[in-house]
């Protein structure tokens, strides 16, 4: 891409870097936020379980494959950069990456990173808090969201 198209969406890229900015300052101090990191194989089916019921829903609200929106989400997740968006998650850029995905699925985004736009930051942050997403991961590598791998966990108590 040669840098005279670069030009062009450089205002509207920092207009939403601005944007996450000011929607990521959560009234809660970050400390105060349930989000602990993916530790063991228990963390990450349980999460990926109730990440999957999420997503679910929302293939069943659209019509979109669990594959694309699988893909949406961790192309999402995969995005974020926590040194820009203080007190988020992966979950929330992917779940936001998700329902922009949904809500603008004509647009030809040709390969152009485009970041979402406020009501779908809202729409994640409300999806977080509906289905207990109060998680944090390093990569989507940790989850389980392949419906076609079955996972199963020994208990050895």
């Amino acid at each position: 891409m040669s840098n005279d198209i670069l030009i062009g969406y450089t205002p509207k890229l920092k207009t939403y870097q601005q944007l996450w900015r000011e929607l990521s300052k959560e009234k809660k101090p970050a400390s105060a936020l349930p989000t602990p990191k993916v530790k063991s194989q228990e963390d990450s089916v349980k999460w990926s379980m109730e990440l999957q019921k999420t997503l679910d829903k929302k293939v069943q609200k659209t019509g979109h494959t669990y594959d694309d929106v699988r893909k949406e989400f961790t192309t999402g997740s995969n995005q974020f950069v926590s040194a820009i968006y203080p007190n988020l998650t992966r979950t929330h850029w992917g779940l936001a990456k998700v329902n922009m995905f949904i809500r603008a699925s004509g647009l030809d985004r040709d390969g152009l990173l485009i970041i979402p736009e406020e009501q779908d930051i809202l729409e994640a942050q409300k999806d977080v808090e509906e289905n207990g997403l109060f998680f944090d991961f390093d990569t989507p590598d940790e989850l389980f969201l392949d419906k076609n791998i079955e996972v199963s966990v020994i208990n050895f108590d």
